[in-house]
């Protein structure tokens, strides 16, 4: 039998489709209803699922998998509006909800949608219109509804929710399944029917759902249309045959080209991205294990909003995790120059490997404005576990306790060192260096500094003292500073650390932008570019002649 995909738009009996094909195909044939998840995501976890059924998050080219019975159903705007709006407010009250929907009558809550809720009125729309577009930028209503309609013909069967019935009974020729009875489930238990609206209430959601009811005429012309088909082929084949007849899908609108990985109007562009662990390095991070997500970029003109974001995808393309700065509460302004963003964080993805996606955009999404989106554009593996206090793939924060619940009851609780739990080196441990010599070039004018205003400077550094510098591990090479006051007293001992982007090798030279925080203090100072091997010295300590020192006035 063809595998099946249902696309469940929330209020339009996808619970009853739902529970019917669990009984014609078993429970353990269709998934659990899916929440909220991209579709590649849902197609790549259940690929082996004869069902799939659920609420997708779909993004502007997306497609229908080719290999899947795709239906859904549609329903009347208003009336399905009112079964949402009712079942947020009574049977889903206990859950994360809208406010405004517990809050107000129905009159306050119409007065009272923002823009944007208003939009999201039109649920089968938004939900569909994906389907019908590669676009990549913000599309106008009108060319929403235009997407929204080439979308639901890509579906091979569409039902209505008040023909639940009829739309049963065509699956059943499709699939050559016997009849069984509908059993309508996860209906609204308190709300009014669209009767008892007053008439300004009826032409405030007409007039909100304009685009949606188009739509909803194309999706009933659409099943009427397959209706008709059924009919004439039961007819018309003996009836030993009409069993097996199916239903031929109405032809999608042609197939479009494959989109490209890479895309933007390229205002900043991406130039190189990379993983390191804190203590793997480069390319590969331990469970449990701090690492970086680095992207470098450059910018051709002044930006005056930026968000950067990133993606993680495990080797099926499974989003593992994806986040961007203005999601951690940052908007960028930048000017032309070269820049570099570093997404800090503890891993906790299981051993396998992984890809990096990697986004520059204007705000939410590039839909508001693409610089630069860079699919595949970095990998790094996850070989081994830091921790061994837990079993299974995944590192999950943990802690336990036990109460007395009784008058009598008593607890004594005492430390115990688990026979798993092995010392382990954490990362590559590098011996203290012999020697000390470096050369240090700035390539930056030093005339910038301002008090308590972090400064980037552009340095090249040289390994000419005869052995590797590390960059990660134990006792790594970084490259910090020290500020002193005109006459040698110390100011700032220990200044911001700069790691090294690779292991530097005996006479290999590279640039980097390195990050230096000035006193909060006016003055005349001195300031000393030094290395550290940390743990173990400064090389400014150990041989001095290779620090560079500057005479900075700070105003």
């Amino acid at each position: 039998m063809q595998k099946i995909l249902h696309f469940h738009i929330p209020k339009t009996g996808g619970t009853t489709i739902r529970h019917y094909l669990i009984a014609q195909l078993g429970e353990k044939s269709v998934t659990p209803c899916v929440f909220d998840s991209r579709l590649s995501d849902a197609l790549a976890r259940w690929h082996d699922m004869p069902a799939i059924s659920g609420h997708f998050a779909l993004h502007q080219g997306d497609r229908l998998p080719a290999d899947r019975y795709s239906m859904t159903v549609m329903r009347d705007p208003i009336d399905r509006f009112l079964s949402q709006y009712f079942f947020n407010r009574s049977d889903h009250a206990d859950r994360l909800r809208n406010p405004k929907v517990h809050a107000l009558d129905l009159d306050a809550y119409l007065e009272n949608l923002s823009p944007g809720e208003l939009e999201g009125l039109s649920c089968q729309l938004e939900m569909i219109y994906p389907l019908g577009t590669s676009v990549r930028t913000e599309l106008s209503p009108n060319e929403k509804l235009e997407a929204s309609i080439r979308g639901l013909e890509s579906f091979d069967i569409v039902g209505l929710q008040d023909e639940l019935e009829d739309f049963a009974s065509m699956l059943d020729a499709k699939f050559s399944w016997p009849a069984a009875t509908l059993d309508f489930k996860n209906v609204t238990s308190q709300r009014i029917h669209v009767s008892a609206l007053t008439k300004d209430q009826y032409c405030k959601l007409k007039r909100s759902l304009e685009g949606e009811f188009e739509l909803y005429e194309r999706a009933k012309e659409r099943f009427r249309q397959l209706r008709r088909d059924f009919i004439r082929r039961t007819i018309s084949l003996p009836a030993v045959e009409s069993q097996a007849a199916c239903l031929e899908p109405t032809p999608a609108f042609p197939e479009e080209q494959p989109e490209s990985v890479e895309f933007g109007d390229r205002r900043c562009w991406v130039q190189s991205v990379f993983v390191i662990g804190e203590n793997s390095g480069p390319d590969r991070v331990m469970i449990g294990e701090r690492c970086d997500i680095a992207i470098n970029f450059h910018a051709n003109e002044v930006i005056d909003e930026l968000n950067i974001g990133i993606a993680i995808k495990d080797d099926r393309g499974f989003l593992v995790f994806g986040t961007n700065s203005l999601l951690l509460g940052n908007l960028y302004s930048i000017a032309p120059g070269e820049y570099s963003a570093c997404f800090h964080t503890l891993n906790r993805a299981p051993i396998g490997r992984y890809r990096i996606d990697v986004s520059l955009v204007r705000r939410e999404t590039h839909y508001q404005g693409c610089y630069h989106w860079l699919e595949n554009a970095a990998s790094f593996e996850v070989q081994e576990s830091l921790a061994t206090h837990f079993e299974g793939q995944v590192l999950m924060d943990a802690d336990v306790e036990l109460v007395a619940t009784s008058p009598k009851a008593k607890v004594t609780t005492r430390s115990y060192a688990h026979s798993m739990h092995a010392v382990r080196s954490f990362g590559r441990n590098h011996p203290r260096l012999r020697r000390f010599d470096s050369q240090i070039t700035p390539m930056s004018a030093l005339d910038e500094f301002h008090p308590a205003h972090d400064a980037v400077v552009s340095v090249q550094l040289k390994n000419t003292g005869g052995e590797m510098w590390g960059a990660f591990g134990q006792q790594p090479v970084t490259l910090s500073y020290r500020w002193l006051a005109e006459d040698g007293e110390v100011v700032v001992a220990d200044g911001l650390r700069t790691r090294l982007p690779a292991d530097v090798y005996p006479e290999d030279a590279i640039v980097l932008p390195m990050k230096i925080r000035p006193p909060d203090m006016p003055g005349r100072f001195q300031l000393v570019f030094s290395l550290v091997q940390e743990s173990v010295a400064w090389f400014v300590d150990e041989a001095p002649v290779g620090a560079h020192v500057f005479q900075v006035d700070l105003a």
